[in-house]
């Protein structure tokens, strides 16, 4: 799998407008598929969650980035003229934030081998925003990319509720919330 595999697979790294950090943020998804292993197992085989994953649910972890991206840029779109005149919210940190947010999923879960989803080894030692923030931290990105991905996961936030949101964390939390939300709503887990 290569660089334009993962532009392939999420094309809203296209959204991003500075070079630098469109790469930085597919070279960090790159590695947490190799470092999963679902490069070989299936992309579209990584859970939202152990507990979703069910036959009759049509979303999985990639569709679910992809949908809160893009209610992301939605709502940067709508508010973050307004935002940026009150202080500072910047685009491509709220997409940035929206692709990484849920990327140490690929190393939380696992397939056994009935084909169930599974806590991996890593799972069960961090949760996906500790080894998300981490594989960010790796590969360079900004402090307030880590800062979404280690705070965007409910009250189960490794800052635990003392985060000291930004703007750009808010939306992408709520974007978050709201996809996971309908998905929850919907399938009653």
């Amino acid at each position: 799998m290569t660089i334009n595999d993962v532009y392939e697979l999420i094309p809203e790294h296209n959204l991003l407008r500075d070079e630098e950090l469109k790469r930085k943020c597919a070279e960090a998804w790159l590695e947490a598929i190799e470092l999963g292993g679902w490069d070989k197992k299936g992309l579209e085989n990584c859970p939202l969650s152990v507990g979703l994953m069910r036959p009759d649910c049509p979303s999985n972890g990639l569709e679910h980035i992809r949908k809160v991206v893009s209610t992301a840029e939605v709502v940067y779109n709508e508010i973050g003229d307004w935002l940026q005149e009150m202080g500072e919210c910047d685009h491509d940190i709220v997409i940035a934030g929206a692709l990484m947010h849920d990327v140490g999923k690929l190393l939380e879960y696992d397939i056994d081998e009935e084909g169930k989803p599974v806590y991996s080894k890593t799972g069960k030692m961090f949760r996906h925003p500790i080894s998300g923030g981490y594989l960010c931290a790796k590969h360079g990105l900004p402090k307030k990319v880590i800062h979404i991905v280690l705070s965007h996961s409910a009250g189960l936030s490794p800052q635990g509720g003392k985060n000291c949101p930004i703007p750009e964390s808010v939306i992408v939390k709520h974007a978050d919330e709201y996809i996971w939300g309908s998905v929850h709503l919907l399938y009653g887990v």
